[in-house]
């Protein structure tokens, strides 16, 4: 009996832990390091499904520019914490600017697709150059 329920537990282990592993990372941002976007708290959620942007003054707009060079997000905000869900954005990769206190802080986001089988690659190709 006790073989039977260590089976049972550990078959159910097993299912719980695939199903985890599937929920992958949604999204991978590249912080702005500047000085200037020091006050802009900007990174994403412990699941990263979603973009969390915190200031201490007002954010006056926001907008991202996706890799077809298409405005996905435009609106104005006049809030201080903005939580955009990275569901609503399509594959790629995402410029986000945003205004606040005059000035415009440039970040990037790429989300990915969760159930994809590709491996990422290496875009650039090596050039060989004449020392």
């Amino acid at each position: 009996m006790r073989h039977l329920v260590y089976g049972f537990l550990f078959a159910f282990f097993i299912l719980n832990t695939n199903i985890l592993s599937a929920q992958n990372k949604v999204g991978v941002i590249e912080k702005n390091n500047n000085l200037a976007a020091k006050g802009l708290f900007h990174d994403l959620n412990e699941t990263n499904d979603t973009l969390l942007i915190r200031s201490s003054k007002k954010i006056q707009h926001i907008y991202s520019i996706n890799r077809k060079s298409e405005r996905e997000i435009d609106r104005p905000v006049n809030e201080k914490t903005v939580k955009i869900p990275l569901q609503s954005l399509s594959f790629g990769k995402h410029v986000f600017a945003v205004s606040y206190f005059q000035k415009k802080i440039v970040f990037v986001v790429r989300v990915h697709d969760p159930n994809s089988t590709y491996l990422t690659t290496r875009r650039t190709t090596e050039v060989a150059t004449n020392n």
